[in-house]
């Protein structure tokens, strides 16, 4: 009886294979770790959430019950005191905001990307007008604030492999060193005194990616920016429920 020829472990397509085999175990690993550490920032962010409330509401109840009985540095303090309080809440709800996204499993549906920048457009028509805005959206889509009056404009560019949506203004851009930096959480660049907490664009592109699609983007400063992303065509998307359509609906 003829004997089974030996392994011979410099095979080339073993070598592949305990290759691949390795890094799909760190990989899962990775991804384990990573999991445990959003969990860990959900909890903190909860856990440090009351007494950022409490601060506020403390500093509030001192300029209320006390009032006139302070002098004005004091009353600058409880302000400074309260503001803090508030601005620390607002920064723990966007933290938690992006911990939860990806935890709540979801069902994708159909959706028309001009009919939902419809939708937040209808929700911002009183800052639009006060702004002298002007606000431009394609007509047609695949299934899937500044020193001069803003204009924006949302479209769609098809390319050989994929479809990229984007959203462009005529701001006062961003410098190229900074295009990473402004997707990473709590990255405010620019003017310091505008409204918000420097997350939103870290939960866009969590979402994003969430759905295999990827964001990126261009500018020039003076020149405006423009926001590129990919999200996969309806039927396209791998690895997430899809919700079957009613035939006739």
């Amino acid at each position: 009886m003829p004997k089974k020829p030996k392994k011979n472990s410099s095979d080339p397509n073993l070598l592949d294979r305990a290759v691949v085999e390795a890094a799909q175990q760190r990989s899962a690993g990775l991804q384990k770790r990573l999991d445990e550490l959003e969990r860990y920032a959900a909890n903190i962010a909860h856990d440090l959430k009351g007494p950022a409330r409490r601060m506020a509401e403390l500093a509030s109840l001192l300029q209320i019950d006390y009032k006139g009985q302070f002098d004005e540095r004091a009353d600058r303090y409880l302000g400074l005191i309260q503001e803090t309080g508030q601005l620390l809440m607002s920064r723990i709800e966007e933290v938690l905001k992006l911990a939860r996204i990806g935890t709540v499993s979801e069902v994708v549906a159909a959706v028309d990307p001009a009919e939902v920048a419809r939708d937040v457009l209808k929700g911002c028509e009183g800052l639009i007008e006060r702004q002298g805005a002007r606000v431009r959206v394609a007509d047609c889509f695949p299934t899937l604030a500044y020193g001069r009056p803003p204009d924006v404009e949302i479209g769609v560019v098809k390319r050989t492999n994929e479809t990229v949506l984007f959203v462009r203004d005529n701001g006062i851009g961003i410098p190229s060193s900074d295009w990473e930096r402004i997707f990473e959480p709590f990255q405010r660049l620019g003017h310091k005194d505008v409204p918000g907490t420097g997350i939103g664009l870290a939960i866009v592109k969590k979402i994003i990616e969430l759905y295999q699609g990827r964001v990126w983007v261009e500018s020039e400063p003076e020149k405006g920016t423009t926001f590129f992303f990919t999200l996969p065509l309806y039927g396209d998307l791998t690895g997430v429920p899809m919700r079957q359509e009613r035939a006739g609906s």
